[in-house]
């Protein structure tokens, strides 16, 4: 086991669970009759797969395979931003202490899309039975004096995760959190349909210009928005791959609520989150555009990002009372 143990049983029927070192991994896996998932504790508790049994669908996306296996190498060059992408090639990350923009929280500088999905987690806690599995794990932050916490259960076709933060300084703390849930396969497939609540609040951003940027920025209503040629469009429903990509900021929202129904992989995915903590989704699609680094043009996938603020820096966020604000020693 490479310096790790297994502390599951294996005993349990319906539920069971297990710890391996895969690859550059150190790797929870936890399965239904109905559901397989894949945790690494090596990278921020990232979420490697999520397979439905009957149909064989992984429902994440996944990019290049020697950084999906964690193959580790020295970057030619550190990126402006961060760290991040260097090490993103889909699944699901949770985002903190900072969201899209590199920020500076108290003299710690904070890249993209922040820390606790680049660093190693600690196994806490296995929960094991016939009805159930699940673990407990924690991350320190390293440029943050906050701890994340983290229930993961499944049951039956249920995952159920349980973030909790905690700010362990006398100092109050602005941060940003969020979820980054990258969706491929034949869950992305044309046809999918992805559901909202009708006339929720969308902004198109403009901090994305390029000649394959997919819809013109401004204020809509969804489902309803304008492509880049002016004309009024749905875009609850995927559409052909045609080399464009596109951003949508929707909330706030008072449900937290979006549901995935693929034709293709004859499944409905439902994702629901707290939107009093998360009152923003953010959805990034790809149909064969971003043909700079990292995709190069050759993807597609869409992202299902609920968080704690539109798009916009940190900085932004605390000035206009949207950033979550964690108070000394609170949790």
């Amino acid at each position: 086991m490479m310096g790790t143990s297994d502390p599951f049983s294996g005993l349990t029927e319906g539920h069971r669970g297990r710890r391996i070192m895969w690859e550059g991994h150190d790797l929870i896996e936890l399965e239904s009759r109905e559901i397989a998932v894949t945790v690494s504790l090596t990278r921020g508790a990232e979420f490697l797969e999520i397979r439905d049994k009957a149909t064989d669908v992984d429902i994440l996306w996944h990019g290049h395979d020697d950084i999906r296996r964690n193959r580790v190498a020295p970057a030619s060059i550190d990126l402006p931003a961060g760290a991040f992408l260097d090490h993103f090639a889909g699944g699901w990350q949770v985002v903190f202490p900072s969201a899209q923009f590199p920020t500076t929280v108290r003299g710690a500088p904070l890249g993209q899309h922040g820390e606790a999905a680049l660093l190693p987690w600690h196994l806490d806690r296995v929960f094991e039975s016939a009805g159930e599995v699940g673990v407990d794990i924690h991350v320190d932050m390293r440029r943050l004096p906050v701890r994340m916490t983290r229930q993961i259960r499944l049951r039956s076709r249920q995952l159920t995760i349980t973030d909790t933060i905690e700010n362990r300084s006398a100092q109050q703390l602005p941060v940003q959190w969020g979820h980054h849930l990258a969706v491929g396969g034949l869950m992305a497939e044309p046809g999918t349909t992805v559901i909202l609540p009708e006339g929720a609040p969308v902004t198109v951003p403009d901090e994305f210009p390029s000649d394959t940027y997919r819809y013109s920025p401004g204020l809509y209503a969804w489902p309803l928005v304008s492509d880049r040629h002016g004309e009024s469009v749905r875009v609850d429903r995927l559409p052909l791959d045609d080399g464009t990509d596109g951003h949508f900021i929707i909330g706030p929202l008072e449900d937290g609520r979006i549901e995935v129904r693929s034709p293709a992989a004859g499944l409905e995915m439902l994702i629901e989150w707290d939107a009093t903590v998360m009152p923003y989704c953010w959805i990034w699609e790809v149909f064969g555009g971003y043909r700079e680094w990292p995709l190069w043009g050759k993807y597609r996938l869409f992202t299902v990002e609920p968080f704690t603020s539109p798009l916009e820096p940190l900085e932004e966020s605390a000035a206009a009372g949207r950033a979550l604000v964690l108070g000394s020693q609170e949790t």
